[in-house]
């Protein structure tokens, strides 16, 4: 969906009901003051509930969150005291799109599940479409299109029947961002399609003109240029006639793209200077970003090379202003091959490490958005068996308050025996949910977050890090299917897990086929070299000996290369959206170069790591060798358990 047209429909259908429900007609400024000494009076009704949630949500609307909030969460609690579900159900939902705006996804979830619950309570047909549509949305923010996809139709099917179509297009353009995000391009025009039929029917200008612009870019991402620029235009028209800058930003955007894929460079340039001058006057950082790096493909078309270095250094700017990582990573590949091309080869160097960088980044948050969805999804599942049981016990407890009355103490019994066996199935919820957080976090530190609610970063001045990465991934992965390849790398994996626990190593991540473990945290020992390097031989043999067994059944094999380093790092949990266990400092860095530096079968430790193992260990010297960033280092082949060892 297009920037700044965030929740547009459902804002003002929202905003406008709860103005006419309360029966207020008056300007923004006015309107404010007027609700605000309304709620000083010392009525205390549904009407007063209403005018808390106009302004809550209209304070949301403009991102105001911190009133929003303060509103929203007045109204949640007189609701509770008069007993009024509905306006508990749009508060719940409020606060959670809130949380859900500032990327606390768990926060968001815990919200729409218990505006979801009073609502199936009520059973409330409208507050259950919302809260199903507002599910969705935290799984399609997480990455899971599966379930978002689940919890949209689910929403969708509701509200055909009520037959609201302001809320049904807000839940079609939901479902056109996730098939777009799947390139599924077909099946989001057809929602668009749909869209603009009841567009039509509702004479929705506004409406009409967003679902214009996204068939524009859904038609660019197909590369069928003419209905791109059809509609694109239809855009342009729309936001002339309503002076909607938005519309004609993006329209003349999208038009500068049609014409640059079909070679017509001196427009498409003229197109992205218009398109930018009215981004820019309506503060869209990320449209931007984007026409300054079109202007700089478009200038190396037109041979202007100074000038499209300038553009992608000023896409770059304002991408890192706005943390916007794909559009940082891209900046930096153009500027690469620019460099490449004037042959300033030191900016080649410089701006390639930086597009790796930010690609691996990119790729953590990848990770950790799939870590976030584990961790909600099972909070999802949880929360929904306390509800459940929750239920159930109060249906039992009414149940057997009767049955005691008329039958005596022997169902007495009956019901603590079932109440205790519900008791026992949420502690094995509870279980699960710690289970899961071990999973992700250290056992001290999982403690450590359950207690305080945070965890501090720690530094450790003895840590040994240890680096694996299969040689010739690539060359193997183009031999097999992806589940055989996904079933390889899993059974890979996991047996390295095993080995590391059984010898007391901290397993940190996976990044792609490389794998990360440190010995010495989060509890601190003075045995962590050894006891890394233990492990190091021991998958350095597991992966031999795989390699003899898949070479004899004719089968392809990978080889690895271990590298360890041994130093100071700080430790913590990364973040506050998302819960990821993670280490920092030189010695990381060291390792990872210990591992590049090293050969398939080895295990390459450095000079430092060296001195803590040389008694336990036999060692082959291979002198000094130099380590990319890092100059010449002293490095050591690990051949086996030395004589001496302990």
């Amino acid at each position: 969906m297009l920037k700044g047209l965030k929740r547009p429909v459902e804002i003002f259908f929202l905003f406008f009901t709860l103005l006419l429900f309360a029966n207020l007609s008056f300007a923004q400024t006015k309107e404010i003051d007027s609700l605000r000494a309304f709620l000083k009076s010392e009525k205390k009704d549904t009407l007063m509930v209403m005018n808390m949630k106009i302004l809550g949500y209209d304070f949301y609307a403009r991102e105001n969150y911190d009133s929003a909030l303060k509103y929203e969460g007045e109204a949640l609690s007189l609701c509770d005291v008069l007993g009024y579900k509905k306006g508990m159900t749009g508060a719940y939902e409020t606060i959670g799109l809130i949380a859900n705006d500032k990327g606390k996804y768990s926060e968001a979830l815990q919200n729409f599940l218990q505006s979801y619950r009073i609502a199936t309570d009520m059973n409330y047909s409208k507050g259950i479409a919302h809260a199903t549509n507002d599910l969705g949305m935290v799984y399609f923010n997480t990455g899971d299109y599966t379930k978002a996809l689940k919890y949209y139709l689910q929403s969708l099917k509701i509200k055909e029947k009520l037959g609201d179509k302001s809320s049904i297009v807000f839940t079609y353009n939901n479902l056109v961002d996730l098939y777009k995000e799947e390139h599924n391009f077909e099946e989001a025009k057809n929602y668009l399609v749909k869209i603009v039929r009841i567009n039509g029917e509702t004479r929705d200008s506004m409406g009409m003109g967003y679902a214009y612009s996204s068939l524009a870019e859904i038609y660019l991402l197909s590369h069928r240029y003419d209905s791109a620029m059809y509609y694109a235009n239809a855009s342009k028209a729309i936001g002339e006639k309503l002076n909607n800058k938005i519309f004609l930003a993006y329209s003349g955007s999208y038009i500068g793209e049609v014409l640059m894929d079909e070679g017509v460079y001196e427009d498409a340039f003229s197109s992205f200077k218009d398109a930018l001058q009215i981004a820019d006057s309506i503060r869209d950082k990320q449209l931007v970003s984007k026409i300054y790096y079109n202007l700089g493909e478009v200038s190396i078309k037109l041979n202007r090379f100074p000038d499209a270095c300038n553009f992608y250094e000023q896409s770059l700017f304002i991408a890192k202003k706005i943390d916007d990582k794909k559009r940082i990573m891209q900046a930096y590949l153009a500027l690469t091959h620019y460099d490449s091309v004037s042959g300033n080869l030191n900016a080649v160097l410089e701006h390639y490490e930086n597009y790796i960088e930010y690609r691996d980044s990119m790729f953590n948050v990848a990770s950790a958005r799939k870590i976030e969805n584990e961790k909600i999804t099972y909070e999802n599942e949880a929360q929904q068996e306390i509800v459940k049981a929750e239920s159930e016990r109060r249906i039992l407890r009414q149940k057997i308050l009767r049955d005691v009355f008329i039958g005596g103490f022997g169902l007495a019994l009956i019901f603590s025996f079932i109440f205790f066996r519900q008791r026992v199935k949420i502690g094995k919820e509870k279980k699960r949910s710690e289970d899961l957080l071990l999973n992700i976090l250290p056992a001290e530190t999982a403690e450590e977050l359950k207690e305080n609610g945070r965890t501090v970063a720690k530094d450790y001045n003895m840590v040994t890090v240890l680096f694996t990465d299969f040689k010739n991934f690539t060359k193997v992965s183009e031999t097999l299917n992806a589940q055989e390849l996904v079933n390889e790398i899993n059974y890979c994996y996991s047996k390295f897990d095993e080995i590391v626990t059984r010898f007391g190593i901290e397993k940190i991540k996976t990044i792609g086929d490389g794998y990360m473990a440190a010995g010495g945290l989060p509890v601190k020992n003075t045995t962590n070299a050894y006891d890394a390097v233990k492990a190091a031989l021991a998958i350095r043999d597991f992966i031999e000996e795989e390699k003899q067994r898949r070479e004899s059944e004719g089968k392809p094999f990978f080889e690895i290369r271990i590298g360890i380093n041994t130093g100071h790092v700080v430790a913590g949990v990364v973040g506050i959206k998302k819960f990821a266990y993670d280490i920092w400092g030189d010695t990381v860095n060291i390792a990872s170069r210990m591992e590049s530096s090293g050969e398939p079968g080895k295990v390459n430790i450095s000079g430092t790591t060296y001195e803590f193992v040389k008694d336990q260990f036999t060692c082959t010297y291979r002198g000094k060798v130099m380590a990319k960033n890092k100059g010449e280092i002293d490095m050591y082949y690990v051949e086996g358990l030395g004589a001496n060892r302990i």
